[in-house]
């Protein structure tokens, strides 16, 4: 398939983007394709340098191995490298951010199954490189149904800033990844975001001789349990996380729902929640909005009336300073220069660890572990240390740097969650136990007994 899928043949230079071509079908048009032809996709999403692209790469490469339809790769930033003509990630990011603008933020999914579709008639599978947009991810969901299923690829910081190699600098590295996990426009990057509502979460931080190969074996293991070529059951690490979601929904907070399970073994303890203590209700309820942004709104004001400046481009800070909290001027978040906690220090809730702490009472927690929907707080770690917890197991792509340190020090085990997340556990684990009970017979004849 070409990379233009569908490409203006006028020229651009440097920067300047070609004209946008229009797409080869509708929304429509590609849902209805698909339908009929009972493709199924696999999405990838993860923070840049997480292994995407190789996943990818290896989900294509399956098919000289196995009997099955090989899957088709798309890639979906190669229609705006072809339009764009370079690879300058800011550049890139704006040209797709100007596409999902002006024509819905499914616009590069649409565009890429779409030439698919009519290209490739032989194509059943297919394996989306780079969805970062939640508009992607709930059109496939929407269009596709369970012929669907988003893989989270994730590493940690560090292993994904040395796979860059000398092509940037830390600065120029965090400055995309900050852009790259969560812009304030809903048509922007929103990575972070896109991990939440991912079906099977995979790390990838090793860096031996041998990690492709071992990446390679658990990747097409999920991709074929999600597929239903292959059952299992649930290890005892899915339902514990499965668990601490489930304690998630408790919560009414209007930024995030998190959710925390307190476990020794495979037993569950205690779970908790965030959300505001005993004596207050919900902030949506108690204030009508989130409290933090109350403050943010007050300081913000409180800096305008002082003559505070923005500190990337010294743009005085207007008295009405608003959601997403950026500079007028610049664009860059004026949020993470003057609320680098995100303002936490202000949230009136109890946090999910801290709920779950509480509930587990006088219980000794020194063989407990911990599972986090998302990574624990700096706070939330002191008390994790301090009840004794040896192990702490997290979802989110972009932990607490300060917790991290905290747990180093005091000698907590922490690790990333992998496997299936609840959203599908009835989906990919009910089929399990019927295929069990037939080879259970089969076996029963085969020893002669029945």
């Amino acid at each position: 398939m070409a990379r233009g899928l569908g490409q203006s043949d006028e020229a651009g230079g440097g920067n300047r983007a070609r004209e946008i071509p229009a797409p080869l079908l509708t929304a429509d048009q590609v849902e209805t394709k698909a339908r009929e032809r009972g493709i199924f996709v696999i999405g990838l999403t993860g923070p840049f340098g997480s292994g995407c692209s190789t996943a990818a790469q290896l989900l294509e490469a399956e098919a000289a191995e196995q009997k099955h339809p090989p899957y088709v790769r798309l890639k979906l930033s190669d229609f705006l490298h072809d339009l764009l003509g370079d690879d300058d990630r800011d550049a890139l990011q704006d040209l797709g951010n100007r596409i999902r603008h002006d024509e819905g933020n499914a616009a590069l999914v649409v565009r890429g199954l779409g030439a698919i579709l009519s290209e490739r008639p032989e194509a059943t599978r297919i394996a989306i490189d780079g969805i970062r947009n939640l508009g992607e991810v709930r059109w496939l969901r929407h269009a596709l149904g369970e012929r669907f299923s988003l893989f989270a690829i994730v590493a940690d910081t560090k292993v994904r800033f040395n796979r860059q190699g000398s092509s940037m600098n830390w600065a120029q590295f965090y400055e995309l990844d900050q852009r790259d996990q969560g812009e304030s426009e809903n048509y922007g990057q929103q990575v972070n975001r896109c991990v939440d509502l991912a079906d099977v979460l995979l790390p990838n931080m090793k860096q031996t001789t041998t990690w492709k190969r071992e990446f390679g074996k658990r990747l097409r293991s999920y991709a074929a349990l999600v597929e239903g070529r292959s059952h299992r059951f649930a290890t005892p690490q899915e339902m514990l996380m499965n668990a601490a979601y489930a304690a998630s929904h408790g919560s009414k907070c209007v930024k995030r729902q998190v959710g925390c399970m307190v476990a020794i073994d495979s037993e569950p303890l205690a779970s908790g929640y965030n959300e505001n203590p005993t004596g207050l209700k919900p902030c949506i309820e108690q204030f009508e909005t989130c409290y933090r942004d109350i403050v943010r709104v007050e300081r913000f004001h409180e800096l305008s009336l002082a003559g505070a400046k923005c500190p990337y481009c010294s743009a005085p800070i207007p008295s009405d300073l608003f959601i997403p909290w950026s500079c007028p001027n610049c664009e860059k978040s004026l949020d993470s220069a003057f609320f680098p906690d995100r303002a936490m220090k202000w949230c009136t809730a109890l946090h999910a660890e801290e709920r779950a702490l509480i509930n587990a009472g006088d219980r000794d927690l020194s063989e407990a572990c911990l599972y986090a929907t998302t990574f624990p707080c700096m706070l939330c770690a002191e008390k994790i240390i301090h009840a004794g917890i040896r192990e702490v197991v997290y979802i989110e792509a972009y932990p607490d740097a300060h917790g991290e340190v905290l747990f180093k020090e005091a000698g907590v085990k922490v690790g990333r969650f992998e496997g299936v997340r609840s959203r599908n556990f009835e989906l990919y684990f009910s089929g399990t136990q019927p295929e069990m009970e037939k080879a259970a017979v089969a076996n029963l004849k085969d020893l002669g007994v029945a």
